[in-house]
């Protein structure tokens, strides 16, 4: 006798779910690895502006194209840039302009 698996409520196999369930299983995965590899980013050194170009340069192909990341100084001053913007078709220029 063949293996069916599971069936729904109709009687049909539920790969669709299992597929679905896999591709959840994925998903989760790359968010834990990518916060994974943040934590060891920002632990690696104890330089704020290398760890934060670092985090910039792990997201910027995961999260989006670009990154900047702005950073309080203390609670009484307007936050300053610390990590550079990465614009792919300026870096592969070799400029920012």
């Amino acid at each position: 006798m063949a293996d069916v698996g599971r069936l729904n409520g109709g009687g049909r196999p539920i790969e669709g779910d299992v597929v679905a369930g896999e591709a959840a299983q994925d998903a989760l995965l790359a968010r834990l690895t990518l916060l994974s590899e943040a934590s060891t980013v920002l632990t690696e050194t104890l330089d704020p502006d290398a760890a934060l170009y670092r985090l910039a340069q792990l997201v910027v192909p995961v999260l989006g194209d670009w990154c900047g990341v702005h950073v309080m100084a203390d609670w009484t001053r307007h936050p300053g840039w610390r990590a550079p913007l990465r614009w792919p078709a300026c870096s592969r220029a070799g400029s920012h302009s």
